[in-house]
């Protein structure tokens, strides 16, 4: 089959039903895609990597004693990693159909582009923010702590692209260059995280 067009990277611990659920979701929507998954389990002490072998023989593992926090995790899978693009996403996600498709397409046709976000949605089919305006700071994750963020949300227009913290809140359709993406469902280009590395 040649190598991937994507390693899909995931880290866990302890959460082997969502994982089972998320990793299902990327077989049941996956049609074209030659996909290569690796999950870096981080000590679960649930059975996760039994319930997950059991269920997806073809789902590569690295398996830590403890947990080593996610930027090791995630090197670790990348050492190991063959796909023209590597692809990280949170063991709760759910995959909708063709969802790494169009990031792929969308990636080789923008030869641009080192790294891609997609529309995050919440299970109530709500959008989760899946980008930031500018990076964030101490000063912005104590604000958005604490009650005063609900106050300010509640002064602002729901239907405003940004909010006082700097955050980029999502419009659907919309492709824009921003300057940090939540890391739950990110795909890079091979080659930027060669020259990273």
């Amino acid at each position: 089959m040649g190598l991937p067009d994507i390693s899909i990277i995931t880290a866990t611990t302890n959460n082997k039903l969502l994982l089972g659920d998320c990793i299902k979701s990327i077989y049941e929507n996956n049609h074209d895609m030659n996909l290569e998954i690796i999950v870096v389990d981080n000590g679960s002490t649930d059975g996760t990597v039994e319930f997950i072998k059991g269920q997806f023989v073809d789902v590569k593992f690295i398996i830590n004693e403890r947990f080593k926090g996610l930027a090791c995790s995630y090197n670790q899978a990348l050492s190991i990693a063959k796909g023209r693009y590597v692809l990280i996403l949170n063991d709760d996600i759910i995959v909708l159909p063709d969802t790494f498709k169009r990031m792929v397409e969308y990636m080789d046709a923008h030869d641009k582009v080192g790294l891609l976000g997609c529309r995050l949605i919440n299970s109530d089919g709500s959008l989760q923010v899946s980008s930031y305006t500018d990076y964030p700071s101490l000063w912005t994750d104590f604000l958005e702590s604490t009650l005063l963020s609900l106050f300010i949300r509640r002064l602002s227009d729901n239907r405003a692209s940004y909010d006082m913290f700097g955050r980029q809140d999502n419009q659907p359709n919309i492709i824009k260059t921003v300057k940090h993406l939540m890391g739950a469902c990110i795909i890079a280009r091979r080659e930027i995280i060669k020259e990273v590395g």
